[in-house]
């Protein structure tokens, strides 16, 4: 546009005066203004060429500037209908593309838009990615515990029915010994009954078989060498019932803390699938809660009445 401009204004300084159609072949008009050397009369023409070059192509545009430097050339006087025909109302002026279509800032915009959306999207990604890694290391760690706390769960409940069985076997045993314990004091007290009748020739031989039987029965009532006397058996099944109830404890503590371990794994999944971390802290306090019942099956495991 520029370039057009200049030539135009050269052309104002050679070609002095416009031939005027209307006004007959001796009249002329002046082209420009006087003493600058510029053009006044037809002055928008050059920004209506402006237009021409959007518009009209660059073939309008190569035939007026032809025109003009053939009358800057010859020093020839520049048809008047050719100046009026640049010499238009002035449209809206628009920044000249020389063939190349202008930008659409729409467009524009719209794929800034997009590209910041995009960018957008990708921060909050990375920034989930690194939350689900973290929530997945949490999962690890309570899937870890659970594995513990279900080891030892089945590991007491193997254990409390195993004593369960010792201490029914213990007081299977306890009842045989009374009931041969009572049998022989019972035949102790009937012979006695019968020494009392008894001939001086039979007395000693009933006298001896109830001392006999009553060193017997007194073993049966007690035997500390091998604990298999009434009273050793009956204190061997109670320690055996007592350590049932704390395997059971135990066993019970192991459930509790497994539950809670479970529920909070599913809850961080439940974190990861819909993205609400709230879920992934809850789901931490409730793995804190299944640490506690298994460190209570551990070391206190009748702290809490579970079963």
């Amino acid at each position: 546009m520029s370039y057009a401009k200049n030539i135009l204004r050269l052309a104002g300084d050679s070609c002095r005066t416009v031939r005027d159609p209307v006004a007959g072949n001796g009249t002329h008009r002046p082209c420009f203004r006087s003493g600058d050397g510029r053009l006044a009369h037809h002055h928008r023409a050059i920004g209506h060429l402006g237009h021409h070059e959007v518009s009209g192509g660059a073939a309008e545009l190569r035939s007026g500037l032809r025109v003009v430097l053939s009358c800057s050339r010859g020093s020839k006087a520049l048809p008047y209908s050719v100046v009026s025909s640049f010499a238009s109302p002035e449209p809206k002026r628009s920044t000249p593309t020389w063939g190349i279509s202008a930008p659409d800032r729409s467009g524009l915009r719209g794929r800034s838009s997009e590209a910041h959306e995009k960018l957008e999207h990708a921060e909050h990604a990375q920034h989930a990615a690194g939350i689900n890694k973290k929530i997945a290391l949490l999962i690890a760690i309570m899937a870890l515990f659970l594995a513990f706390s279900g080891m030892l769960g089945k590991s007491a409940n193997t254990e409390a029915l195993n004593l369960n069985i010792l201490a029914s076997d213990t007081w299977a045993f306890f009842q045989a010994k009374t009931i041969r314990r009572t049998t022989l004091s019972t035949a102790i007290e009937v012979m006695t009954m019968d020494a009392l009748t008894a001939s001086d020739a039979v007395k000693p031989a009933i006298t001896k078989q109830i001392a006999e039987w009553q060193k017997t029965a007194d073993r049966y009532r007690s035997e500390p060498e091998t604990r298999e006397g009434t009273t050793e058996l009956m204190e061997r099944a109670r320690e055996a019932e007592q350590q049932r109830d704390t395997a059971l404890a135990r066993y019970h503590n192991y459930e509790v803390a497994s539950a809670a371990f479970q529920i909070g794994i599913v809850m961080c999944a439940a974190a990861v699938v819909t993205a609400t971390l709230w879920l992934a802290w809850v789901a931490s306090g409730v793995a804190a809660v299944g640490v506690v019942f298994m460190a209570l099956g551990l070391f206190a495991p009748h702290a809490l009445h579970l079963g």
